[in-house]
């Protein structure tokens, strides 16, 4: 089976591609020019995205995929005028030229990644930034295409994605640091909610969507949500790192402002995903994260 990935340098891409060549399949990347290819499987093979549709076609010909996973996009809370043409172009363009090149191919299946930065707590549609807002147009330009040129695609509305080796410098790293280190952190007052969801939850709940979609439980449009349901305070997870570490942290609460956009209580009303159910608790997951200790997929062959 061969699945090609957009967003494969990104933290979930690169752990996706490893889940994907631990269970036998056949990866292929798109990228673009000067991409940091050190954290990809040696195996995966790669296509240059050059912004043209051209390259875009030349890479689903080439790689003539069972699946299609679309990862990749702009992001950022806040933007000035000199984002908004790369967040179009990452975030509308680029996916809409790759629904296109499949639409002409053999290749149906589409797994697209949604945020619930696009929801408002009871499951409204409220986007919270632009980088939002353009996720869900993609939804709508996804559910044309499934309708207009027979494509069948998933939509995963992904939360708080956490795991061993993040470089991303989101919260829970962030805690982590400071209990090695003994750094003093200044935060927000802490009092949001936030569902954290395993990495290794979320490869599987891709890994499930592509079987679904391969045997057509779900036509055309699907959206669902890979979350635990079980949201919790920046504050409480810092008390269980403390109680599972054994030692204090040290952090400001209060000294940083929430953001104007912040969420603070994530879309509940969302679907989950049929036959996925998250297996990794959070108290398994920050002591995998203090230990420093990894994931089996993620022990594969890596470039010399």
């Amino acid at each position: 089976m061969r699945v090609l990935i957009t967003g494969c340098t990104g933290y979930i891409g690169a752990r996706l591609a490893a889940r994907l060549v631990s269970q036998g399949w056949e990866t292929h990347a798109v990228l673009r020019p000067g991409s940091d290819v050190s954290r990809l499987p040696a195996s995966t093979k790669t296509w240059i995205y050059d912004g043209a549709i051209e390259s875009v076609s030349q890479a689903v010909s080439g790689a003539r995929p069972d699946a299609v996973i679309h990862l990749a996009a702009a992001g950022g809370s806040d933007h000035k005028p000199a984002d908004i043409q790369p967040l179009l172009a990452a975030n509308l363009l680029f996916g809409t030229q790759l629904l296109e090149a499949m639409s002409l191919g053999p290749c149906s299946c589409f797994v697209n990644a949604g945020s619930y930065w696009e929801y408002a707590s009871d499951g409204r549609y409220a986007p919270n930034s632009l980088y939002a807002a353009t996720k869900h147009a993609f939804q709508d330009i996804v559910a044309y295409y499934c309708r207009a040129r027979g494509l069948h695609a998933i939509t995963l509305v992904l939360y708080d994605v956490y795991g061993p080796s993040d470089w991303r410098g989101k919260l829970i790293p962030q805690l982590v640091r400071a209990l090695q280190t003994g750094e003093r952190l200044a935060a927000t007052p802490g009092e949001q909610t936030i569902d954290f969801v395993h990495i290794d939850d979320v490869c599987a709940g891709f890994l499930h969507a592509i079987h679904r979609l391969l045997g057509r439980d779900d036509t055309g449009h699907s959206v669902y949500a890979l979350r635990t349901g079980s949201p919790i305070r920046p504050r409480d997870v810092a008390a269980r790192l403390e109680a599972a570490a054994g030692r204090p942290l040290r952090i400001g609460w209060g000294e940083i402002p929430y953001r104007t956009d912040q969420i603070f209580q994530p879309a509940e009303s969302i679907p989950l995903l049929p036959g996925w159910r998250p297996s990794v608790t959070l108290e398994a997951g920050l002591r995998q994260a203090i230990s420093g200790a990894d994931s089996p997929e993620e022990r594969h062959e890596q470039p010399s």
